[in-house]
C-alpha cells in the first residue's frame, strides 16, 4: 500500500474547521492556505472535502479559468472563486493569491457569488434548503507586517466586509474565514 496520500506535508497539516448548526441540520466548514497547487495539495484538498461541507481555499495560485483544477474534474464538488493575479497584464514570477470556495454537490444550496474589487476577497450569498441564508466572507489578508501599505489593504479589505454586510442586513448569518495573516485574539 502506498502511504504517501495519507502522509499530508507539514505545510498542510494547519487546515481549521468549525461546524455550525441550526435545528436537525449542520454543516461543517473548512479552511485551509494551500501555498500553490500542487498535486500533494490537491490530493489534501480532497482529502478535507471527505470531511467537511464546505472548504475555504486560499493561495491556491490558480487564473480565474483553471479554478476547475482544484476539483479534478469530480462531479460531485463545484468551485467558485477568483485568481489572485490580474488576467490583464503579462504574468512574471511565480504564480500567487486567489480565494475559493468547494461545496458538494448535494448540499441542496444556492451559492451565488458577489463582486468584490480586491483579488484577496471571495464573497458570496449561501441559500440552504431548511437553513438560515448566510453571507460567507474567504480572505487571504495580508502579512501583519506593521508596514503602511499592508495595513491600508488590512482596512480597505475589512471595508469591502463591512459595505457588503450593511447591503445585506436581512442575512442571519456571517461567516469570515480563510488566513488572516495575523493575531485576532
Amino acid at each position: 500500500s502506498d502511504d504517501s496520500a495519507d502522509a499530508a506535508p507539514d505545510a498542510l497539516s494547519s487546515s481549521e474547521s468549525t461546524t455550525l448548526k441550526y435545528g436537525e441540520e449542520s454543516y461543517r466548514f473548512c479552511t485551509w492556505n494551500m501555498r500553490g497547487c500542487g498535486p500533494d495539495r490537491l490530493l489534501y484538498a480532497s482529502r478535507l472535502m471527505q470531511d467537511c461541507d464546505l472548504l475555504l481555499l486560499q493561495e491556491h495560485w490558480l487564473l480565474d479559468d483553471t479554478l476547475h483544477k482544484l476539483v479534478n474534474s469530480d462531479p460531485d464538488l463545484i468551485v467558485y472563486g477568483k485568481s489572485g493575479m490580474e488576467t490583464d497584464r503579462l504574468l512574471g514570477g511565480r504564480p500567487y493569491g486567489g480565494c475559493a470556495l468547494i461545496h458538494r454537490r448535494q448540499l441542496r444550496c444556492a451559492v451565488t457569488p458577489i463582486a468584490v474589487t480586491s483579488r484577496r476577497l471571495f464573497a458570496c450569498m449561501v441559500n440552504f434548503v431548511d437553513f438560515p441564508k448566510m453571507l460567507l466572507f474567504n480572505v487571504y489578508m495580508p502579512c501583519d507586517s506593521n508596514n503602511a501599505d499592508g495595513n491600508d489593504l488590512f482596512r480597505e479589505i475589512l471595508s469591502d466586509i463591512e459595505s457588503i454586510m450593511s447591503l445585506n442586513e436581512d442575512i442571519d448569518h456571517v461567516i469570515i474565514g480563510g488566513d488572516l495573516n495575523s493575531d485576532v485574539s
